[in-house]
């Protein structure tokens, strides 16, 4: 029966009409055969086939399609039946009938590669675990599908997009015309690496430059890390600030023609003005410092972090007279250090006990919320 003898007796079934609803399209494959796509929320598949089985009758099979992936299955022994290997993939499919085997070769250690088409929906569960075939635990794993040329023996595309030199002719072993790879005598060649440094090795093997891809796709733009501008209110110096603010007064000032150009020249001389009496804000860091925290502590703490590294290159280099009068500034820079915090925890803990008479929903209260660092 001819596709179109097929076609015209589901459209004029009245059995097909009442469960026609549930078909998006039917389209013609390669070789000749009627495929039928249902939409995602068909779930009665089974009257359906009914119904196409009685329209067409015994003329024709009628055969549901699934999607498929390649597996590859390492570690089994060379002498497992492919009824042992359909049976261990079975097991996780759950249907009987559902998996082929495609390929298998052996290896040198008394082993064999099987290569398997299984259904997409069970192939997560067998990578995470190993399938046993026999008293083996064999490896599993998804089986990389790249794109072959066969007119050019490349990769990366197909025949209809090739635009290389003629190549089907060739041997996929020593590169040379006129004989097939299972009948050459000669010397590993790939003739897609010929003219790198290594090509002792056949068309398509794991050390082949041309079959090592990647690809590049464009992602989403980063967002930019935002840096933190501004300066630092509380090292002002009123003094300088004052003195900027008198000497630019007493300047003459230039005038400007528009309203936009002479905004922009108040805002840079206001940027001169504040850099000039304090310094800007560091924005390697978004985190606010801790509420104990001072000048004097951070000087502290990069003298001993300075005394430290001193003393770990002097440790290294094993001189132990010098080793040892590095330690020792570093335990007393350390020690100032720490004390200097106790003090600074001491004096803040008083302030802040006299702070929550004052105002009970300032500091002590955020601090007590977890709204700001301590």
């Amino acid at each position: 029966m001819s596709y179109a003898d097929m076609l015209k007796k589901i459209k004029t079934s009245g059995e097909m009409k009442e469960v026609g609803e549930t078909i998006n399209g039917i389209t013609k494959t390669k070789d000749g055969h009627l495929r039928i796509v249902l939409s995602r929320e068909t779930k009665e598949i089974e009257n359906l086939k009914t119904a196409i089985k009685n329209t067409i009758g015994n003329e024709a099979s009628c055969t549901r399609l699934s999607d498929t992936a390649e597996i590859e299955i390492r570690d089994a022994d060379e002498e497992a039946t492919n009824e042992e290997i359909l049976e261990a993939i079975e097991a996780y499919t759950k249907n009987k009938g559902s998996a082929k085997i495609i390929n298998q070769w052996k290896t040198n250690r008394g082993t064999q590669i099987i290569t398997a088409s299984v259904p997409t929906s069970a192939i997560n569960t067998m990578l995470n675990t190993r399938m046993r075939i026999g008293f083996v635990n064999c490896r599993v794993k998804r089986k990389l599908e790249v794109k072959k040329c066969f007119r050019c023996q490349g990769y990366g595309h197909t025949r209809v997009d090739c635009t290389n030199e003629e190549r089907s002719d060739h041997c996929w072993k020593c590169g040379v015309v006129g004989h097939k790879s299972k009948e050459c005598q000669g010397q590993n060649c790939c003739m897609l690496c010929k003219e790198e440094a290594t090509d002792d090795h056949i068309l398509g093997s794991y050390r082949c430059h041309t079959y090592i891809m990647y690809e590049v796709k464009e992602n989403s733009p980063r967002r930019a890390q935002q840096v933190c501008t501004g300066w630092q209110i509380k090292k002002l110096d009123m003094g300088k600030l004052k003195q900027i603010v008198k000497a630019e007064s007493d300047s003459r000032q230039a005038s400007c023609q528009t309203a936009a150009a002479g905004a922009e020249n108040y805002c840079s001389k206001l940027t001169h003005i504040a850099d000039k009496c304090m310094p800007r804000r560091n924005g390697k860091h978004n985190k606010p410092p801790v509420y104990r925290w001072s000048e004097e502590i951070a000087q502290l703490r990069r003298d001993c972090i300075k005394c430290k590294r001193s003393y770990q290159r002097k440790r290294r280099k094993r001189n132990e007279q010098e080793c040892t009068e590095e330690a020792r500034l570093y335990k007393e820079s350390r020690k100032s250090l720490v004390k200097e915090i106790k003090i600074a925890k001491a004096k803040c803990w008083q302030q802040l006990c006299l702070e929550v008479e004052r105002d009970p929903w300032g500091q002590p209260y955020k601090i007590a919320m977890k709204k700001t660092v301590w």
